[in-house]
């Protein structure tokens, strides 16, 4: 739903809650009370985040992934579907403590490769998966999904 639409709502609700309040259930009188305008505003949207932090209002609980520090190992490599770059994850919380072992990690290749696995889980707080390129002539870019949080890094093809 737009904003536009959102405001809409927000004014028919204010205004039906105005009648109601203005409503002494005797029809042939005048309201007992006078409705008052009521200013209805936007939120504004929050400020840009660098990829990979949690938005202030959905601040994790600590113990929950907040942050994804990504490393590939090697960072380029012959993409000819053979070769294969170790990304290491370490998912940390919002106290910068690593997560609790067991916490889901998702490793999602974005061009023409491979993630294995795809799904894993923490250890000490880190996941690691293994990424072949399949013949992509600029790279592969590995997006890391933990709770609500998410990370990229590429792999360059050499």
């Amino acid at each position: 739903m737009n904003r536009n639409r959102w405001l809409v709502v927000a004014v028919a609700m204010v205004l039906s809650l105005a009648a109601f309040a203005c409503d002494d259930g005797d029809d042939t009188a005048a309201p007992t009370a006078t409705p008052t305008a009521v200013a209805v505003g936007l939120t504004p949207l929050p400020p840009t985040l660098p990829p990979g932090t949690a938005l202030p209002s959905e601040t994790p609980e600590p113990g929950l992934p907040a942050t994804i520090e990504l490393a590939a190992e090697p960072q380029a490599l012959l993409c000819d579907g053979t070769n294969a770059s170790k990304v290491t994850a370490r998912v940390l919380d919002v106290n910068g403590e690593p997560v609790a072992d067991g916490t889901e990690v998702r490793f999602n290749v974005v061009a023409l490769a491979t993630a294995d696995p795809i799904d894993t889980t923490t250890t000490s707080g880190i996941a690691e998966s293994s990424v072949v390129a399949l013949g992509s002539q600029v790279g592969v870019v590995v997006n890391v999904t933990a709770g609500e949080i998410q990370q990229g890094i590429r792999i360059d093809c050499q």
